[in-house]
């Protein structure tokens, strides 16, 4: 095999597997665009229900609540800031 054969058959090689990369990133590409739709559906239904919670709660619980809220997305270790 001559050496202009095997470096066509290298360039051929690299082409395709390119070729596979390109795909690959095409597909998490869309992938990520979906998943990205599927949170912002998820974030209107939620806030859908927030707003309807804080429709019939008094302020003063709705306050409480959104707090304990804040607290669990937080995590048990955090410390609130003193003001």
């Amino acid at each position: 095999m001559s050496k202009a054969h095997q470096s066509e058959e290298q360039a051929e090689n690299q082409l395709a597997g390119l070729r596979q990369k390109a795909a690959k990133l095409e597909a998490l590409s869309t992938e990520q665009k979906r998943l990205e739709e599927t949170l912002e559906d998820s974030q209107e239904v939620l806030r859908k229900i927030l707003e309807s919670v804080a429709a019939s709660l008094p302020a003063s619980d709705f306050s409480k609540l959104l707090n304990k809220a804040n607290q669990k997305q937080k995590g048990p270790n955090h410390r609130p800031t003193q003001k």
